[in-house]
């Protein structure tokens, strides 16, 4: 009976660790390929059916992104800077090269305070101008699309490592084209925050707030980039010319 129970358990595990991943790689899909629908529910107040809940998909994100940079030369003049001992700092580049859990807990902390950066700002805003969005509306949007940013970068960073940097040594040309496939995430970045103006059924005042409060935070990350590593933005491909 003993052994029966466990292999239950056993069975039930695995499954529950298989829906996770089958349904993050939906998510996935339906955020970058999809994106008017899924920008429609992300407007709504109810749950989205046949998702990953937001923070699954943050945290898995950040992870993806963890491993797909691993082997990213971040000195690479198509950089603008070199992020990898910030990066490293941050415990990302470390953990994708172990596979102690603890760790791995660990390096989830940025992204939790970067969500919670984003979060915080905008409620204070949307608070002080009276508009009472519920914060766990806001939460679930700046989730995906933090999310949508984690991927982003991998997928731009990786992708160039794999895929780009190769096609171009040969023709700068063709490179081009893979280089801007690699950045579909950015889709997926945009229209969460756009959705969370349309929340529910905003008057043109609550419209401008909203907006107000998705720009500061917008704002503050591009100064806190700015000052602390010199740029607005990660890669380049001009600089390969």
């Amino acid at each position: 009976m003993a052994d029966f129970d466990f292999r239950i358990k056993l069975e039930g595990w695995v499954e529950g660790i298989l829906d996770v991943f089958q349904t993050y790689l939906w998510t996935v899909l339906r955020m970058n390929l999809r994106p008017l629908k899924t920008f429609r529910l992300l407007t709504s107040v109810d749950e989205i059916p046949e998702t990953s809940s937001p923070s699954i998909y943050l945290v898995l994100s950040y992870l993806v992104m963890c491993f797909l940079i691993r082997d990213v030369d971040f000195s690479d003049p198509i950089f603008s800077v070199d992020i990898a001992n910030r990066l490293d700092a941050l415990g990302v580049l470390n953990t994708t090269k172990t596979v102690k859990m603890e760790t791995l807990v660990v390096s989830i902390f940025p992204a939790i305070a970067l969500l919670v950066f984003f979060v915080i700002l905008a409620t204070a805003v949307l608070r002080i101008a009276g508009d009472d969005l519920d914060a766990h509306l806001l939460r679930r949007n700046y989730s995906f699309a933090l999310g949508g940013a984690f991927l982003l970068i991998g997928s731009a960073s990786g992708g160039y490592h794999y895929l780009v940097k190769p096609v171009a040594m040969t023709s700068w040309w063709w490179g081009l084209p893979i280089h801007i496939l690699t950045m579909l995430p950015l889709v997926s970045v945009i229209y969460p925050m756009l959705a969370i103006q349309y929340i529910g059924r905003p008057t043109a005042k609550r419209l401008l707030v909203r907006w107000i409060a998705i720009m500061i935070p917008l704002i503050g990350i591009l100064f806190i980039l700015k000052t602390t590593i010199g740029s607005f933005y990660l890669m380049d491909y001009l600089r390969l010319r």
